[in-house]
């Protein structure tokens, strides 16, 4: 868990509660397209992904992060163009942080794999 969070911090500059801001944001966005009977459900409308946005009152209730500190991260976010405004003061993902964080997911996905593998090898033992 050390080495996630390091990673974490390291790719947010040091900004761990800009992740946590992030990551909720995320989550709330996606998560109409999670079915728990059915797994993963494509949602879309004339082609594009339809999220379900989230606004800084939701996202200080959930994470006990104060309202003005999210305010001052969602602004951030805005800026580095991870997420992006509704005309109705919500806030979505954009495609950017894909393409941000395409290389950080790799070695993630790299560590977890790792990870798995030594704890089979210790159930086998």
């Amino acid at each position: 868990m050390t080495s996630r969070l390091r990673a974490m911090y390291q790719a947010y500059d040091g900004d761990l509660t800009l992740c946590l801001v992030l990551g909720e944001i995320a989550s709330r966005n996606t998560e109409r397209f999670y079915d728990e009977r059915r797994g993963y459900q494509p949602a879309s409308f004339n082609g594009q992904r339809q999220y379900l946005p989230c606004n800084a009152l939701s996202i200080s209730d959930v994470t006990g992060i104060p309202r003005e500190t999210v305010r001052r991260k969602l602004a951030k976010l805005v800026d580095l163009g991870w997420i992006e405004k509704t005309p109705d003061d919500m806030y979505v993902i954009t495609d950017r942080i894909g393409t941000v964080f395409a290389a950080f997911d790799d070695s993630q996905t790299y560590d977890l794999m790792r990870t798995s593998e030594q704890i089979k090898n210790v159930l086998q033992s």
